[in-house]
């Protein structure tokens, strides 16, 4: 801003001073107090350090970072992480339901990262908080903040600033809970805070935990079959594993006996939770669950069949678990039962592509405005060049003349002494 004197004063982002007068100021980048994993920017005035809120830093390059950063590069890698998180957890899940070649049942193909925490620069080096993922399902792409106030524990969304809080400190029975994201451990002092980002590092940090191809849980862990001797046209499906938990007894046989006479009625024996189980009403197609295992039958059962539910010892050939697993690409696994792997991925790409189209037309008209500026500033205080030219032509001509009114000057001063 130029001043009555000449003198210009200069100011950045919404209006804080780096010129005024004498006077003179600095810019600095200092770790953010909240995140020291990132630097910001900092007023040096002297001894005194004053950050500047990065929303008042608008234009130019180091704006175009910030707000590049904050709005396009963090959210990206929260959401690119947010679907390698659920997707290898929900691997992990369905694979932990299948039996592998050893005849064992499924352990993690994934390892997965925690939550990201981050200690304020304020905060004292003892405290400290355990932050977990309860349910992979509702995760967000929002980082998060855990603070104490003296009072009250308070754990906040910081895309919309929800929150919820309790005065208890938060532990495994008692967790404060919020998207999934659960703190089930506080150590820390009032005015104290933390920044959780849960999905950040989900992309970088994901690693296959499985490396004998033996180890993949492709078949089921039991088969269903129906006796040779069976006189009805029922039929029993393959069945499928619960969720987990697994139940303890989920590979104990079962045998399935329909009454004779028959009177729709059917029995159940083996070992597990409720069992035997006798006097069990038949519905065509009707869900049948023992030991954590669900399977159906359909069709006329008659008087005496049998139906088996057995351990798979020979799963060699069987793919059923991994069939179960593929149609894990179509399920609404991300977003609260929203969104599949696939669209969710589409959906980062078009943002990620609409907002590289809106920087390049941003960046066209910055660099109309950049041009038109130079162009005024030049009207006020460049160099014209043909004006110039005109000018040393003009100057030229008057000390031609003025040399011209000195030559003459000097004969006649010559003529009069020579005539005096």
């Amino acid at each position: 801003m130029r001043q009555s004197d000449g003198t210009v004063n200069v100011y950045v982002g919404t209006g804080q001073a780096l010129v005024v007068g004498a006077q003179t100021l600095s810019l600095q980048a200092i770790k953010s107090p909240d995140n020291p994993d990132n630097l910001t920017i900092a007023l040096i005035n002297g001894s005194s350090t004053i950050q500047l809120p990065e929303s008042q830093i608008t234009g130019g390059i180091l704006g175009g970072i910030m707000s590049f950063r904050s709005e396009t590069l963090d959210n990206s890698k929260n959401a690119l992480g947010r679907i390698a998180i659920t997707l290898a957890q929900t691997i992990n899940e369905q694979h932990q339901l299948g039996m592998d070649l050893n005849g064992d049942m499924g352990e993690d193909f994934f390892t997965l990262p925690s939550p990201k925490v981050v200690s304020a620069l304020t905060n004292n080096l003892a405290s400290n908080i355990t932050a977990g993922i309860s349910d992979f399902s509702v995760l967000t792409t929002s980082d998060y903040q855990f603070s104490y106030d003296g009072t009250d524990y308070t754990l906040t969304r910081l895309s919309d600033n929800t929150s919820v809080s309790t005065s208890v400190v938060p532990s495994g029975a008692s967790p404060l809970t919020l998207d999934g994201i659960s703190v089930t451990g506080a150590t820390i002092l009032a005015n104290e805070r933390f920044r959780i980002q849960p999905t950040i590092n989900g992309a970088k940090d994901i690693a296959v935990s499985i490396t004998d191809t033996a180890k993949i849980a492709a078949a089921g862990p039991n088969r269903t079959n129906a006796a040779l001797t069976n006189a009805g046209t029922g039929k029993i499906s393959p069945g499928a594993v619960n969720p987990l938990p697994l139940d303890l007894n989920l590979q104990q046989p079962l045998t399935l006996t329909f009454h004779a006479p028959y009177d729709g009625l059917y029995d159940v024996t083996g070992i597990g939770t409720g069992l035997p189980a006798t006097n069990q009403a038949y519905a065509d197609g009707a869900d049948i669950s023992f030991n954590g295992y669900t399977f159906q039958i359909s069709g006329s059962p008659a008087a005496g069949d049998v139906f088996t539910v057995t351990p798979n010892n020979n799963g060699s050939a069987d793919n059923r678990n991994a069939l179960l697993l593929g149609v894990l690409q179509t399920q609404n696994t991300l977003g609260n039962g929203t969104a599949t792997y696939q669209s969710a991925y589409g959906q980062l790409v078009s943002q990620i592509g609409n907002k590289t189209r809106e920087l390049e037309i941003t960046s066209k008209a910055q660099a109309n405005l950049l041009v038109q500026t130079e162009k005024s500033i030049q009207s006020v205080s460049g160099v014209n060049l043909d004006e110039e030219a005109a000018n040393l032509l003009r100057f030229q001509q008057a000390y031609q003349a003025a040399s011209k009114i000195i030559e003459m000057s000097n004969t006649l001063f010559d003529s009069i002494l020579r005539f005096s």
